[in-house]
């Protein structure tokens, strides 16, 4: 009886693909990365490849084994025992959001432990590298009734990685060390109190010329200080007008009012301003003692002084429960705000404490 001529080769044809959803690496298991042109995929076959990843090889022929299973220990795939060619696409386990934040902390240590080595042979740091943190004046606005609350948890969590830190408050606190802007303090609003604080930390910044921004927090704002410094990295500081944040708009949903509409930095994820864009800021006027301080500063740099600010995902005005899991998956993300369950001081520590702690080993290093 004639035997059956095999099955032709089956090969991949790959092309730069945009995903739309969540999509994982036929080669490594690595999620992909990015909105658009994540990867490669392949128009017979439907894999999807990381672009790092080396392009699979084509299909084996029909009678040979081609589903492939991880070992135990030494992670090279070997055939699996009793299947053939073609027959069984084995199911891929996807990693979990822990295991994916995980990994991105191992990548980060060696990343901070190679740049430690440039520039300790004296090696200008590459473009993208995280900012020096002592080029960030970190102002904290707050009041008499949060400094043994909200304050404590600033200085017990990311407060501890900065080396220039200053609350400002309706009263002096030099344990903290808060100071009186001689504002009173108001429930809402807070214009004016943000004003004053702008003009007395330019006063400080003015000793020190080596400082490039001033990060204007809430004392219930928790923050990334390390990611902090890989975002400014991509913008200019010092003289330049830049002003960073979570933006939202005011009065565009309306005709009437479409014209007199203007872009605002909300506040509670931390408003990032050059040295520049906050004298710009420091002159502007409040309408009364309780007016929004996001909203009014807005309005004065976009209709008045003609400044854009700039939209950053990665600052959060919000609680993480408050978003999605896949967005906060994609991205880094820089902050989050308000106190609640789940209690501040995990919140920070299974977001942003692992990345603060590799730029505090970086900098023991360093000495």
């Amino acid at each position: 009886m004639a035997q059956a001529a095999p099955a032709p080769h089956r090969t991949h044809s790959f092309a730069k693909k945009t995903f739309h959803k969540p999509t994982y690496c036929h080669h490594c298991s690595d999620l992909l990365w990015g909105l658009i042109g994540q990867g490669y995929g392949c128009e017979g076959t439907r894999r999807a490849c990381a672009p790092c990843a080396s392009i699979p090889a084509p299909r084996a022929p029909s009678g040979t084994t081609s589903v492939m299973q991880r070992g135990p220990a030494s992670g090279v795939r070997r055939p699996a025992p009793g299947v053939s060619g073609g027959s069984i696409r084995p199911r891929r386990r996807l990693p979990t959001l822990g295991a994916l934040h995980a990994r991105a902390g191992r990548a980060r240590d060696v990343h901070l432990k190679f740049q430690g080595r440039r520039r300790r042979h004296g090696w200008s740091p590459h473009l993208g590298s995280a900012i020096p943190e002592e080029s960030i004046f970190f102002a904290v606005k707050t009041w008499s009734g949060f400094h043994g609350t909200r304050a404590r948890v600033v200085k017990k969590t990311w407060g501890r990685y900065v080396t220039h830190l200053q609350f400002y408050s309706d009263k002096d606190d030099p344990s903290l060390p808060a100071v009186d802007t001689g504002i009173p303090n108001s429930k809402t609003g807070h214009c004016l109190k943000t004003v004053a604080i702008l003009k007395q930390a330019l006063k400080r910044v003015y000793k020190l010329p080596h400082i490039k921004w001033i990060f204007l927090a809430d004392d219930d704002t928790i923050l990334g200080v390390q990611r902090l410094c890989e975002v400014l990295s991509c913008y200019r500081g010092g003289s330049d007008i830049t002003i960073l944040g979570e933006r939202y708009g005011y009065g565009y949903g309306k005709k009437e009012t479409a014209a007199k509409g203007y872009d605002y930095i909300t506040g509670g994820g931390g408003t990032v301003l050059s040295i520049g864009a906050a004298q710009e800021l420091s002159q502007c006027a409040c309408t009364a003692l309780t007016a929004p301080d996001d909203m009014t500063l807005g309005a004065c740099a976009s209709l008045r002084r003609n400044i854009t600010a700039t939209h950053s995902p990665l600052f959060h005005q919000a609680r993480p429960q408050d978003y999605p899991r896949e967005v906060l998956a994609r991205d880094r993300p820089v902050s989050f705000h308000r106190h609640s369950t789940p209690d501040p001081l995990r919140v920070y520590a299974t977001w942003f404490q692992h990345d603060d702690l590799a730029l505090k080993r970086w900098r023991r290093d360093e000495l």
